[in-house]
């Protein structure tokens, strides 16, 4: 990676993670990659930075621009971990509707968890058991970003609601 493109890829880093959706949108649209450059201890994307400090709208630009989900930091979390520990629905909704947001569902981390066991761990069942029905993972991709699949009340309904 060149000087430049680490300069590059280091500003979008940090605006991800305090949710400067401007500069964000900038560098992605002048050819930044979302997923070249890493934060060298923790190994954060800039979809991790984004998740871990809650910036929802930068996680959403960061998905449209082709980051991807199934990356993992130093400790084998995705963005999906790092959501669902920190109960953030609209993100778990916008990763799981993304191209790759199926495949996070299984991936372990060092620990030996999913998504959904952190989910579970932090008490949120309803997201929990979306993140483990069969099949569900498929319905939110499909579902519009609109879609009361998630509803603006945290908890996304389930067959007993």
């Amino acid at each position: 990676m060149s000087e430049l493109s680490e300069s590059q890829g280091r500003r979008l880093l940090h605006a991800s993670g305090i949710g400067d959706l401007a500069t964000v949108t900038k560098l992605l649209q002048a050819g930044v990659k979302p997923d070249d450059y890493r934060e060298p201890r923790l190994g954060w994307t800039a979809l991790h930075k984004a998740v871990v400090n809650g910036r929802e709208d930068v996680v959403s630009v960061l998905l449209q621009h082709g980051a991807s989900p199934v990356l993992v930091d130093t400790r084998l979390n995705t963005a999906l971990h790092w959501a669902a520990w920190g109960d953030q629905v609209r993100v778990v909704r916008d990763i799981l509707q993304s191209e790759q947001g199926a495949e996070c569902l299984t991936i372990r981390n060092q620990g030996g968890h999913t998504p959904g066991e952190y989910a579970s761990t932090m008490g949120n069942d309803k997201l929990a058991q979306c993140m483990h029905q069969p099949g569900e993972q498929q319905r939110a991709k499909k579902e519009s970003t609109n879609s009361s699949y998630f509803s603006d009340n945290n908890h996304p309904p389930t067959s007993n609601d």
